[in-house]
């Protein structure tokens, strides 16, 4: 290992550190002891996302119990809060609905971990989900042509453990580290012409619909491009999705009646998409819809392009983000996992980044900002917390997370600008300019 390697490795170890003692010996107390004040920290804190969706398996498996049914309801709210919320009491009522909210889908896929106890669970996805990061990084590296060398990679990988997305993730067991891998894979998968498998697997991803559904419109339209060679990808795609409804038909006859019925109670308890929490209700709707009309555009003037192509990787990346931003609750934090891919086509196209006019560099550079400073407060607050009591107060702990909501949204700024100005060009002669570009540099 060359000394820049070690310099790289060792600094990522030691920034991954700070960053995890800042989540799990900081932000957690504090988050915990709101908790205890509410009497709501007698149930499951580690594994809470996870929770609902063995709780309802386990109990379909031993009685074909309703999962979104009241009952189940309240097995939920006391394996989170240790007790049932009380609506009449002023502080519960914030709560209206705790129910089940996955499609059965999740439990399909997740069956096996239904046989075991909650503590089983939570070992086994404490071993499963950080493969499914490595995988997720692995992965889409790949896709996007990174080829790093085993230590770079290492220390990537250290890196990307040490972001809030992936911590929160993994402290909350959340299935979205799953659906990062399978998006992951899947891609990889288009990129080296395994179309049906690509299709099987993203089909798989429906545990997380909202988070597939724009990307998978996305891959069905680029199927059109080329139909001779692409069109396994619908065929396994469709088949694979038509066989995981059918199979959680046989297993609980109409459970979408009641998964659609939740959908409404279960946004009640979340905050809004991220665009309308930054921008307003009806300002954050149009940020919305303009994203939406530009990644539309996009999807039909790039179908015919390849998997390979900057432009693919750039409106895959850029839809991923757009997910995120304009479909996915403000407080699912773990779901910005999914703008790495947006990042590491920041990265391979940085060149374009350089030369490009003042405005572009500096959403480039609010981005940099709002991505490096959890990282500088989370390391600055785990020194001071050893010598100032001040470093592990609420104040101060929820300082790194100031830039939670801004970094996406520059991000997804910084991807659309980039897939509105490359519209005009197609996409062959994209690849052309592209090829010469990197030959001359």
């Amino acid at each position: 290992m060359a000394s820049r390697e070690k310099f790289v490795l060792t600094f990522s170890l030691v920034l991954s550190l700070c960053t995890a003692y800042y989540f799990f010996g900081l932000l957690l107390p504090v988050s915990h002891a709101g908790m205890e004040a509410r009497n709501l920290a007698g149930g499951y804190g580690y594994g809470n996302d996870f929770y609902q969706i063995w709780a309802t398996t386990k109990e379909l498996l031993a009685q074909h119990a309703d999962p979104y049914g009241p009952e189940m309801q309240r097995q939920i709210e006391i394996g989170l809060y240790g007790r049932t919320l009380d609506r009449n009491d002023r502080r519960d009522a914030s709560v209206p609905y705790r129910g089940y909210s996955y499609p059965l889908q999740a439990n399909l896929l997740t069956q096996p971990l239904g046989y075991l106890s909650f503590h089983g669970v939570q070992w086994t996805l404490s071993f499963l989900l950080p493969v499914c990061v490595v995988a997720s990084v692995v992965f889409w590296c790949s896709a996007y042509g990174q080829k790093l060398a085993p230590w770079p990679m290492l220390a990537l990988c250290v890196v990307v453990f040490a972001t809030f997305p992936v911590l929160e993730g993994i402290y909350a067991l959340q299935p979205t580290l799953v659906v990062a891998a399978i998006v992951a894979g899947s891609m990889l998968l288009l990129r080296r012409n395994r179309m049906g498998w690509a299709g099987v697997l993203l089909a798989m991803g429906a545990i997380k619909p909202h988070l597939i559904a724009l990307l998978a419109l996305w891959f069905l339209l680029w199927t059109t491009g080329d139909w001779s060679r692409r069109k396994a990808f619908l065929i396994a795609f469709i088949s694979s999705s038509a066989a995981l409804l059918l199979f959680t038909q046989f297993w609980f006859p109409e459970w979408w009646l009641g998964w659609w019925r939740s959908l409404p109670a279960y946004r009640q308890i979340n905050t809004p998409p991220l665009a309308q929490f930054v921008f307003g209700r009806i300002a954050g709707g149009v940020f919305g819809v303009v994203c939406l009309a530009i990644g539309a555009v996009g999807a039909c003037r790039w179908r015919r392009a390849e998997a390979d192509s900057s432009e693919f990787l750039l409106l895959s990346a850029y839809i991923l983000g757009t997910s995120v931003v304009v479909g996915s609750s403000s407080v699912a934090v773990y779901d910005q996992f999914l703008l790495l891919p947006g990042l590491l086509w920041l990265w391979s196209e940085r060149y374009r980044l350089l030369r490009a006019e003042r405005l572009v560099r500096v959403i480039a550079v609010l981005m940099l900002a709002t991505f490096f400073w959890p990282w500088a407060a989370s390391v600055v607050l785990t020194i001071l917390s050893f010598s100032l009591t001040w470093a592990r107060s609420y104040r101060a702990v929820l300082l790194p997370l100031a830039t939670a909501a801004t970094f996406p949204i520059a991000a997804l700024a910084l991807l659309a600008i980039f897939v509105w100005r490359t519209l005009p060009t197609p996409a062959a002669a994209r690849t052309v300019s592209r090829q010469r570009a990197e030959e001359t540099t």
